[in-house]
């Protein structure tokens, strides 16, 4: 694993979310119970899920003159697993026009995510929670069946996606010190927000935040991403990163967060 982050600047922090990636990609996919493979010039990894974000490549620096061959070549091997799979782009992949060469191979780009970052220590947690809210870690199966049923809920989660999710979830456990660590949000009793964070590259990524529609608007979402940051800090961790939506943009730029990269999934 990565040593941590110590301090902030744009390029330390892409170097690390790459960094990032890789790890992540290699946790996920024996959590699924697939298969890594590691070569110079990329990374592929294939699981039996039957989802474009299981099965893939990241991590791509391809020599320009080699770059057509080894699209088609990949493109074969994935062929060959019968499985969905995506080829993941980041501003750090190589050679810089990658994603008009996968175009050109009949590639579409299917999901970019904006990625964001922070100095955990600068950002405002001191807020009051909403009246009624309880944040739990998740740390038994009973706590986890609830934050599977709130994280499907919240994310609108179809049948197959929740049940990947689900595998992985009970598969990656509930170490003290991570490397995923989960939070589940309950108003009233009822299981209505999760969040977590995941300790790799040497950042503390924020993921997994989500709320019920009917208890939106309220803080709640902010109360989870605050318990996940906490979280990191106490462990050590100094640079917290996120990928979000239009939507949830404004929130996490309040809280200090600012883009410095993105990731961008083609498939064919």
């Amino acid at each position: 694993m990565s040593g941590i982050l110590e301090r902030f600047s744009e390029e330390g922090v892409r170097e690390a979310l790459e960094a990032q990636a890789v790890e992540g990609t290699e946790l996920w996919t024996v959590w699924r119970g697939g298969r890594v493979y590691r070569e110079p010039d990329m990374l592929r990894y294939v699981t039996d899920e039957p989802l474009f974000f299981a099965n893939g490549v990241v991590r791509a620096r391809l020599d320009p003159e080699e770059a057509d061959r080894r699209i088609e070549e990949t493109a074969a091997f994935f062929d060959g697993q019968d499985v969905p799979w995506g080829f993941g782009v980041s501003p750090l992949s190589r050679p810089s026009d990658l994603a008009e060469i996968l175009v050109r191979h009949g590639f579409r780009l299917q999901e970019e995510l904006p990625r964001m970052a922070a100095e955990i220590e600068r950002i405002p947690m001191g807020g009051e929670a909403p009246e009624g809210l309880e944040v739990l870690r998740v740390e038994d199966d009973e706590a986890l069946g609830e934050w599977m049923d709130a994280l499907a809920r919240g994310f609108g989660m179809d049948d197959p996606r929740r049940r990947a999710m689900a595998r992985v979830a009970s598969a990656a456990g509930s170490e003290r010190d991570g490397p995923w660590i989960r939070f589940l949000g309950l108003l009233e009793g009822q299981p209505v927000a999760t969040s977590g964070v995941f300790l790799a590259g040497g950042l503390a990524a924020i993921v997994n935040v989500a709320t019920v529609l009917e208890a939106r608007r309220r803080g709640i979402g902010t109360a989870m991403t605050v318990a996940a940051l906490r979280c990191g800090f106490d462990l050590g961790y100094h640079i917290a990163v996120l990928g979000t939506t239009e939507m949830g943009r404004r929130i996490y730029e309040r809280m200090g967060f600012r883009e410095v990269s993105w990731t961008r999934l083609y498939v064919r």
